[in-house]
């Protein structure tokens, strides 16, 4: 019995070796397939030259789910959203340290009805550049190959309304070479790429009567911030191109806000007053420059316009709603109307009540 023992116990051990072997040998394919599940979840496996749809390097590997947690608390201190969002998880997920994404990828939004100073504040509260260094190429770059863009002033307001609404996000591998000013060169190409997208967006117009392509972008722009409701932006556009046609002032409520520096729900005569290029209840024709960015259907509005009798519109904060009228007997009663509707709803005192942090908005 014994060498039949002996045997037993040497071939058990051999048996349990092998399978200590087989195990140590399908491990790796296990945490491979194990973090490729993982990544799978948050991140589709599109490929792009090696790289994912991130544009972030597919051999990076998850380092602990600790990373995914301080990765929230990111996304709420730098307000990472949509696909700025994704790409703070992908780098989260597949290099494990949130900061990264930072070095990585710079990323950021513009909304319409926005101005570029809005948008400078987000830039520098993201370190991404400094309201001074934007000031400096807007003084300083002519920009020759967008005919749609200005001449150099010393006011960043000579990118106002150029550039489209959406999320950008550009890798920083463009910038890392760029050592000379590192800031300056970097929001450089952040502009020239902004007014790239752009040019492509404003092929669609095309010169009107009276009217150049950057008067349309201006007139566009008025649009957007008149649609409080974002609707009948056809219409508002109808009301502005009549008034130009016989020689009106185009009376724009947030065209004159935008001097003034704050909003009130219906303007005064002493908001009226102002000394601005940008008073439009005062000076005829077009502002200087658009006032805010706008969307797709503002920028329609000015392309495709509806032919109207409309002369006059107003706005009712307490209704949503936009009343157009051909003359000023009926428009004034429609101011009458949304301004008892307002003290109803809101006191009397909220109808002269400035508000510093709005731009026609409620």
């Amino acid at each position: 019995m014994w060498p039949y023992k002996w045997w037993y116990l040497t071939r058990k051990g051999e048996i349990f070796i092998i399978c200590i072997l087989i195990v140590a040998a399908a491990l790796p394919f296990l945490v491979i397939f194990g973090v490729h599940s993982l990544k799978s979840e948050i991140i589709p496996e599109k490929q792009i030259d090696g790289k994912n749809e991130y544009g972030l390097n597919n051999e990076l590997v998850l380092k602990s789910d600790s990373d995914v947690k301080r990765y929230f608390v990111q996304r709420s201190k730098f307000g990472w959203e949509g696909e700025c969002s994704r790409r703070a998880e992908a780098s989260v997920i597949m290099n494990g340290e949130p900061n990264i994404f930072q070095e990585e990828c710079i990323c950021f939004s513009i909304r319409s009805g926005e101005r570029v100073s809005d948008l400078l504040y987000q830039l520098e509260k993201k370190g991404i550049t400094s309201y001074e260094t934007f000031k400096k190429i807007a003084r300083e770059v002519e920009f020759t190959g967008y005919s749609f863009v200005p001449p150099p002033s010393d006011n960043v307001n000579r990118f106002e309304g150029l550039f489209a609404p959406g999320e950008y996000t550009f890798e920083n591998y463009f910038l890392k070479s760029r050592k000379t000013n590192p800031e300056y060169e970097k929001t450089l190409f952040i502009v020239d790429e902004l007014l790239e997208r752009s040019r492509e967006r404003f092929k669609v117009i095309s010169q009107k009567e009276n009217l150049s392509i950057y008067d349309q972008i201006i007139l566009a722009s008025i649009v957007e911030k008149e649609a409080v409701i974002e609707k009948k932006h056809g219409m508002i556009a109808s009301v502005f191109l009549n008034r130009l046609a016989m020689n009106m002032p185009i009376a724009s409520c947030p065209t004159v806000e935008y001097s003034l520096g704050y909003h009130r729900p219906f303007l005064i005569g002493q908001d009226l007053k102002i000394n601005s290029p940008y008073n439009v209840y005062q000076k005829q024709g077009l502002p200087p420059t658009p006032i805010a960015f706008f969307g797709d259907e503002a920028l329609q509005s000015i392309i495709n316009t509806p032919q109207t009798r409309y002369l006059f519109f107003v706005y009712d904060w307490t209704k949503d709603e936009l009343y157009f009228s051909e003359n000023y007997y009926e428009h004034q009663k429609n101011i009458d109307l949304s301004k008892t509707n307002y003290i109803r709803f809101y006191g009397r005192a909220a109808l002269y009540k400035v508000s510093p942090d709005k731009f026609y908005e409620h």
